[in-house]
């Protein structure tokens, strides 16, 4: 991730736009290095300001990224999205393409050198001037997204969703904003763990973009060390940030082994946020 500011001063993009800087960025918490290495993202236009590396971009204007990476795994595919990230919020930005292999820069090889550029655009109606971090994300198309657990790894016995009276005629919980909901759940996992992760999701047509700000620390809401067939129950509070728009959500849910994302549990549900 990397910082950006968004806003409406013409004439230092004009000025701005010449420059490309070799931008400092922080590897996403939920992608291990051990799979990917960022090496330098440059970012054009960027000039840096008296406030550090923020880019400053006027809304619809085109912003020009670079990567540098080393994979360490195989892909024959991939495909990407982009977003922006304040505190309690995800928005991702429109992609046209969301192959990443379109120009022919795949297969990726273990090991191997890669760079990508990409131009994008702020949305115009993007709130300005404001700053943001952004997110780049892509990831091989067979390991796109976690699905349901496979009862061989993990069962689900029981979901508890609180406040949720709709559960009884089967229709989508309805979460109000600026309240909290309990999600608890009760599950036999047949793997062992020391040290179980957890995580939250809006599943979209693109990715199952992450909840900002949850920690992800799945001991603090559930026994560890885990122990193959012994019942375990999960539970946690979860904020309905007033930032969140008032939609239709599916959310996914889950909690895994540390040292390996396809030993866990997994489950979706659907939830509707209102005032």
């Amino acid at each position: 991730m990397f910082k950006l500011t968004l806003r409406s001063l013409t004439i230092f993009l004009m000025v701005a736009v010449i420059n490309s800087e070799i931008h400092p960025f922080e590897q996403c918490s939920d992608i291990d290095t051990d799979l990917c290495e960022i090496k330098q993202v440059r970012v054009s236009p960027c000039q840096r300001g008296d406030n550090g590396y923020l880019c400053s971009f006027k809304g619809g204007d085109p912003i020009t990224i670079d990567l540098d990476f080393v994979p360490h795994f195989n892909a024959e595919d991939l495909v990407h999205y982009y977003s922006f990230i304040d505190p309690s919020s995800e928005v991702p930005l429109p992609v046209t393409k969301i192959n990443q292999c379109y120009d022919g820069e795949c297969p990726l090889r273990k090991g191997e050198l890669k760079s990508y550029q990409r131009v994008i655009r702020a949305r115009a109606s993007q709130p300005g001037p404001k700053n943001y971090n952004m997110k780049w994300k892509f990831v091989d198309t067979k390991n796109r997204s976690h699905g349901y657990s496979d009862d061989s790894i993990c069962e689900i016995k029981e979901l508890r969703v609180e406040p949720c009276k709709e559960a009884k005629s089967r229709k989508p919980c309805k979460f109000k904003s600026g309240t909290n909901s309990t999600i608890e759940f009760d599950y036999v996992p047949h793997f062992e763990s020391e040290r179980l992760l957890n995580q939250a999701y809006s599943v979209t047509p693109l990715l199952d973009l992450p909840l900002i700000g949850m920690d992800r620390d799945g001991c603090k809401f559930a026994q560890c060390p885990t122990k193959i067939g012994e019942n375990g129950t999960y539970k946690n509070v979860l904020y309905m940030s007033p930032a969140f728009p008032l939609l239709n959500y599916q959310v996914k849910w889950r909690l895994w082994d540390a040292k390996n994302g396809e030993k866990g549990c997994c489950f979706t549900f659907k939830i509707k946020i209102v005032r």
